[in-house]
Order: structure tokens, then sequence, then C-alpha cells
């Protein structure tokens, strides 16, 4: 197997991503922005053009926001403040724990804000349930301990996990590539199983604890377990390997990864904690008061926080949240295969350090040393913009992309790849 040290693992996390001048920085962060809802704001989440924000608090208040204008949209009935809620990437539908009946998760039509579907004798208390990527399907930890995934729509069940009693009291993760579960039980065993076919693929290694948080890095690469005793523990998903250890801060509420996996933010009642992927060295300590919930905007540009007074804080450098670009589409996303310079002297376009062989861009003829200024009709001067271009579309969509060669401007055609 592959040994992989600190290095290894800031290259995986940082992979295919440059920062811009927009994205958020832990350096210069403040408060860009609040808005203020009703008791403790328990969680938080961002539908995938970062237009809608939705927070469930512990008054059993579930609301949709629209981020741009910091305004209320509606409130949902009979919502239990819990430590979880989460949005389809489209921003269609919520999935939030119900106040109604015990044990229930309930679906809502986000638009119209009626409940779609309720899946009963869910135990959701620490992180229970989690959404697939393409938002047809939600796995869910069951109170007799099964862990089970449900189609979204029908409420059928697709698959059982784990059987009775195993995994009682854990978290599930679901990976943002769509392939992975990963599930972290009360026997302190950490697990991974095909999202596909419902087959366990992997065991984390080593001693654990039961986990409070489990999360998957951006990538699908790495997975973070958050035990009760504020270990932060990120393990390799193919080896099962454990990577890095770092010492949290004292009762961890919440933690995210930045976009591209630059940082991880992490939460308590005190502070909010972020680290820097590439060397797991302490970026900043934010003094902020009793911190519940954490997310990042799809962007980048945002660090959004939940608090006990009932305030949703944006931290940022300034300026309007920058929307996807496209609606969200369903299908494995586009890759291109390339990576590029951090830095560069160009004043448009980006420049290409290398091309992937039997990449899609390989196929299109690209070079390394070669400028790309546009994907389609999409401009693109910065690598981020370059990777939501690419992102936004799909495996097999065919695109054109324009470039700049020894000066000359080109165009070639190519169909993108997946992963």
């Amino acid at each position: 197997m592959m040994r992989w040290g600190l290095a290894a693992l800031a290259a995986t996390l940082w992979m295919d991503i440059t920062p811009s001048s927009q994205r958020f920085n832990p350096s210069t962060a403040k408060v860009w922005g609040s808005m203020s809802g009703n008791g403790r704001i328990m969680a938080i989440d961002i539908s995938r053009d970062g237009r809608k924000l939705v927070s469930l608090s512990s008054t059993h208040e579930l609301t949709l926001w629209d981020f741009h204008k910091r305004a209320k949209i509606r409130t949902f009935p009979n919502p239990l403040g819990q430590t979880r809620v989460q949005m389809t990437p489209d921003g269609t539908r919520i999935v939030c724990p119900g106040n109604d009946k015990p044990w229930t998760l309930k679906v809502f039509d986000a638009q119209k804000g009626r409940e779609l579907r309720a899946f009963s004798n869910v135990n959701y208390a620490n992180g229970g349930f989690a959404i697939s990527p393409d938002g047809k399907r939600v796995v869910a930890l069951k109170t007799d301990g099964t862990v089970c995934v449900y189609d979204m729509a029908s409420g059928d069940e697709k698959h059982q996990l784990i059987g009775r009693r195993t995994a009682e009291g854990g978290s599930v993760a679901w990976s943002p590539d769509g392939r992975h579960i990963a599930c972290v039980g009360r026997d302190a065993v950490g697990r991974i199983f095909s999202a596909e076919t419902g087959e366990k693929t992997g065991t984390l290694e080593g001693a654990m604890m039961i986990s409070a948080l489990t999360q998957f890095s951006p990538d699908s690469k790495s997975l973070l377990v958050v035990g009760p005793d504020s270990r932060l523990r990120v393990y390799d998903v193919a080896s099962g390997r454990e990577r890095q250890a770092l010492d949290g801060p004292r009762g961890i509420t919440s933690a995210a990864f930045m976009p591209g996996g630059k940082y991880l933010a992490v939460s308590c009642s005190g502070w909010i904690q972020i680290w820097d992927c590439r060397t797991w060295k302490e970026a900043r300590r934010i003094e902020a008061d009793r911190t519940m919930a954490l997310t990042f905007t799809p962007d980048g540009r945002r660090l959004v926080s939940g608090h006990r007074d009932g305030t949703i804080q944006m931290w940022g450098a300034g300026g309007a949240p920058k929307p996807a670009p496209r609606p969200y589409r369903p299908g494995n996303p586009g890759y291109l295969g390339v990576t590029a310079q951090t830095e560069s002297d160009e004043e448009k376009g980006v420049p290409l350090s290398s091309v992937e062989a039997g990449s899609a861009a390989d196929e299109a003829g690209l070079q390394s040393g070669d400028v790309i200024l546009k994907v389609n009709k999409v401009t693109t001067d910065t690598f981020e913009e370059l990777r939501h271009a690419i992102t936004d579309l799909r495996e097999g969509d065919e695109v054109t992309i324009t470039y700049l060669r020894e000066g000359v401007e080109k165009t070639t055609k190519t169909k993108l790849g997946g992963r």
C-alpha cells in the first residue's frame, strides 16, 4: 500500500485549485454581513448556486433565506432543532429532522414550503443522515442501528449498508463525487461503502471513538472524523490509513472544508479555528462567540457561521457573493485533465503547467504553456473560473476551448472526461 505523508496529503487536498483575490483568506477575513434568526442556530446549508441558505434553530424554526439579500423567504412547519439540515444541490428540496413525530426525517419542497415525504425511525442526533450529491438519494442511520439508502422521490429502500445494532449513534457522510458513503458507528469502527452497490469497500484503520462529525474532503479522497475527544483525524479513503491527526478546540460543534480543500474550518463555543490543509498548521483563530454551525459558500468566497444568539454571520473580504455560472445538472462532473500555474504574469487566461496523458485536454491537443482563455463562451481568467467552467459541465459534454499558444489565439474541441 502507498504510504501517505504530510506532503502527499496536502497535494491531494489542494490539487486542481488556485487561489484568487476574491476567495476566503483567513488572515484578512472579517464579518462582511449578518442575518438574525430566532433561538440558537444549530445547522446551516447553502444551495449550490449560492443564492439560498437554510438554517435550523433550537426554537424549531426552519428558515429559507435569500443569501444575497440577507432576507427571509419562508419558514417551514414542525422541524426539530438538532444538528443537521441539508439542501439538495439544486436548492429545490430541504431535509431535516421533524418535530411532530419522534425520530422522523422530513423532506420539504423549498419553493412551495410544503412537506413532501417523511422517513421514520431515523437516528439524526449526530449527523445521522446525508444527501447524495445529485439530490436523488439519502442515507440514514436508523434507530435500530441499521444504515439504509433511500430513493428521495419514492421513499423506497435501495440498500441496507449495516445490519441492526452495529452503527447505532454514529454519523454518516456522502462523498462529493457520489461514489462513497462513510459511517462511523457506536462500535467506533469507520466503514466505507460503495454508494452504487451498497457493498463495503474499506475500513478505517486504528483505534477510534464514536464520531460526532464525519465529512469528506472536496476531492472525496480524504475523510475527516471528529470524535468527542475533539481530536480531528483525517483518513485516506482508498487505503483506510490515518493521514493526519490534529488537536482541535474542546467542544467542536461543526466543521467545513473550503471548496478546493485549501482550508478546514472548525467551530467551538468560543472561536472558529482555521487549518491550512497544505501544512496542517493553524492559519487563524477567529474569536466568534458560541459558534454552532459552519459552511462555506460554493464559490469559496465566504465562510458562513451560525451562533447561539440567533445570528448568521458571513466572513470574507467584501463584495457580493458570486453564484455558480450554470444551474445544477445530474451526472459526473466534467474533467479536463490539466494543472495550472499558481502565479502568472498573464493578464488574461490560465497558463497550463501540465497536461495529463490520455485526458480530454491531451486529446484536444493542449500543451504545457498554452493559456486557456475560454471554455465555450465562459471567460477563464483564473484557474478557479476554469475549474467551475469545467465541473459545471458533465462527463461526455463537448466543449470548445479558446487558448493562446505563443501569442496566437486558437480554438479546439474535445469531449470532457470524468473521474
